[in-house]
């Protein structure tokens, strides 16, 4: 079998409670057939060398130019490092018609399209067999997901942050309460409680800027910056929206990749200009992929481009209430409609659903340490 060979911050307590699988590409082969992950060490000061390293090694990936570059950059994490310890592994439950369970990383159940039947939402997803992760796109939407994740003692989680769109999201909110909403201390504020489990929707997003305005483009880039250093604070992924500004969100992930950690986040939704380009890039430095709704659509363009990621590094999303896929298409969506999504990935990886399904839910808990 498997050795996972990068030091994660999992204590031994919580390693039962686990059912991911090990992330193959970060492995190596062992003799007697058995899976192992590695533990964190007892000595701070060691774990505090191992980071570092690891940031430097992720660091040069990130920055290599060629695939065969990050290739060979991406073997020096495949050796174990010295401190860590191997733990036996906990074995990830099937997934078959009787025993399915999938995970929606990326949905927004609090917002007010769902204020008429949010319990019959979540009753549906979770009686399917679907987990969620409930994103905050500011800090009401944030306190809200929060507040979710409290009233179930499974399967549902939040993540906290601030979209990069303000004007989407205010909602026609007065000048105070729209100003309220994007303070961040309140953000850092919420990011500790344990029900979080990521920090975003964060990243970029330039598609409505006219006029090529830098004021506005620099006004992301600093939020932005704010959400990495806080995903380092409190140890939490990120959960990254970027649109039309690829380039810019590079940069920012390569002059920040130390502060990130080992599974750095995902990129929601992925696709659209400049992110089929990046995409090695954004797996070289430890980023998951997530799929939504839309790659259920007939004229969707990039089918081809899904055989290009790694199933191990690929989740699933709704973004729900957007985007709902097909047959459901112009209606609402919900995340007990991701199902579709890991029935088109499936199809296009040429697995079984049942696989699909198995390898992008140990993804999701292995991201959010769920």
């Amino acid at each position: 079998m498997l050795l996972e060979t990068r030091p994660r911050q999992i204590a031994d307590s919580e390693l039962n409670a686990k059912s991911n699988v090990a992330r193959p590409d970060l492995q190596q082969r062992e003799t007697d057939s058995t899976p192992f992950v590695i533990s964190k060490t007892n000595s701070n000061e060691t774990v505090g060398n191992q980071r570092a390293e690891i940031g430097s090694q992720r660091r040069q990936i990130a920055l290599a130019t060629t695939g065969s570059q990050r290739a060979m950059l991406h073997l020096m994490l495949h050796h174990p490092v010295e401190g860590c310890r191997r733990v036996r592994k906990p074995d990830l439950p099937d997934i078959g018609p009787q025993n399915s369970m999938l995970i929606d990383s990326h949905t927004h159940i609090q917002f007010p399209e769902f204020d008429a039947d949010r319990d019959a939402v979540i009753k549906r997803a979770l009686e399917a067999g679907v987990w969620m992760v409930n994103v905050g796109t500011n800090v009401e939407s944030s306190k809200k997901a929060v507040e979710l994740a409290h009233q179930y003692k499974e399967g549902m989680y939040a993540s906290v942050g601030i979209h990069p769109v303000r004007d989407e999201i205010s909602n026609g909110a007065s000048p105070h309460d729209a100003e309220a909403n994007y303070n961040f201390a309140k953000i850092e504020e919420l990011a500790r409680d344990p029900k979080v489990v990521g920090i975003g929707e964060t990243g970029l997003d330039y598609f409505k800027i006219t006029n090529n305005e830098s004021r506005i483009k620099e006004q992301q880039k600093e939020l932005f910056v704010k959400h990495i250093e806080l995903a380092q604070k409190v140890s939490k992924p990120l959960i990254i929206h970027c649109r039309d500004a690829h380039d810019d969100l590079l940069e920012l992930l390569k002059a920040n990749s130390y502060k990130l950690k080992a599974d750095a986040g995902v990129m929601h939704f992925f696709g659209g200009e400049g992110a089929w380009e990046n995409l090695d890039k954004y797996l070289a430095m430890g980023f998951y992929i997530s799929l939504a709704g839309v790659i259920t659509f007939k004229n969707y363009e990039d089918a081809e481009n899904i055989k290009k990621i790694p199933l191990d590094r690929i989740i699933i999303e709704t973004d729900a209430p957007y985007a709902a896929p097909e047959p459901h298409r112009g209606r609402r969506n919900e995340p007990s409609y991701v199902k579709f999504v890991a029935e088109k990935i499936a199809k296009s990886k040429d697995v079984s659903f049942e696989e699909a399904g198995r390898q992008t839910t140990a993804n999701t808990r292995m991201l959010f340490s769920i």
